[in-house]
């Protein structure tokens, strides 16, 4: 039975007889019957739920939640094909009340791509809880860079080792500690080896907790082709550590001022990567001062203000 194709899901439900023809016919079913007058639906897997969403009635009140960009090249902004797990969202837009992202810059965007059909919402993904914990200076044994992120093709992580490589005949006590999982491992682990950084690159794979780790950060980098928000950024900043970054869309831009709390670099610029990262270590008080103003970004972003944006939200629907 396991490798058997249904023909038709039948339902039997308050005494009736209920037939269908694919699963996504049966969610609908299923929202319809749980929705009460009052009631709001956040498609938040839009691949999944979007579908399902499209086949109920618009009486029932849905709103879209973005997670990453919403084209498939980020650098043609008004004629990039939807990525695929939005297309049926972006194809049905009447459907829905509202969509939400989490960056004032892919707000903008998303309202121009649609033409301001339905209404775009910018509210974070996350909030800041802020720790205030002393940063390394290089008083200590090593100086400590750190990255957060999925080990996949779009993060990039193949930059970060060669720029540890260009960094160690100038900074020989330099660390970089990448915390995160994914399909380049392997890839990444022969190019530790290949360059013979074993004893100054770490993969430390996923850790739920890393705030021993913020704790001893020096730098915290991220050379991402694209985001949706970074998460890793924000907590980075409540932590105290700097962030130099791609500038890319979307989140660094808004999260990150150069020269207050980290810096923005032209996206795969990897010589100015190399230039300002080298010039944080060269100055210790540079990194002292950049780090105060990380605590104070993620302040902007407390679990009050989150709030506050979503019950205004839920009140305008």
């Amino acid at each position: 039975m396991a490798n058997q194709k249904y023909k038709k899901i039948i339902v039997y439900y308050a005494n009736k007889q209920y037939f269908f023809n694919n699963e996504t016919e049966l969610g609908a079913f299923f929202i319809k019957q749980l929705y009460q007058h009052g009631d709001l639906f956040f498609s938040d897997r839009n691949v999944y739920t979007a579908p399902i969403f499209n086949l109920t009635p618009e009486s029932i009140p849905v709103v879209a939640v973005l997670h990453s960009t919403h084209i498939k090249n980020i650098d043609a902004l008004d004629s990039s094909p939807f990525k695929n797990v939005y297309k049926a969202m972006f194809e049905n837009l009447s459907r829905y009340r509202a969509i939400i992202v989490s960056t004032e810059q892919q707000k903008l965007d998303v309202e121009k791509r649609i033409n301001h059909t339905i209404p775009v919402v910018n509210i974070p993904v996350g909030y800041s809880e802020t720790i205030d914990t002393p940063v390394q200076t290089l008083d200590q044994h090593s100086v400590k860079l750190i990255s957060v992120a999925r080990y996949s093709p779009e993060k990039q992580l193949h930059q970060q080792i060669e720029l540890v490589k260009r960094l160690v005949p100038y900074v020989p006590k330099v660390e970089l500690h990448m915390y995160g999982f994914g399909s380049e491992s392997k890839k990444l682990n022969e190019l530790i080896q290949k360059y013979g950084l074993e004893n100054h690159v770490y993969l430390r794979g996923f850790l739920s907790n890393l705030d021993q780790e913020y704790s001893d950060a020096y730098l915290s980098l991220i050379t991402s082709n694209m985001e949706g928000f970074s998460l890793a950024l924000l907590e980075s900043l409540a932590h105290g550590v700097p962030v130099i970054s791609y500038d890319i869309k979307y989140g660094p831009g808004e999260l990150i001022t150069s020269d207050f709390n980290g810096y923005l670099i032209t996206k795969n610029d990897e010589d100015a990567l190399f230039d300002k990262v080298k010039y944080v270590i060269d100055h210790p008080e540079v990194q002292q001062r950049l780090s105060k103003g990380s605590l104070a970004k993620a302040q902007q972003y407390s679990k009050a203000s989150l709030i506050k944006q979503w019950n205004q939200f839920v009140r305008l629907i």
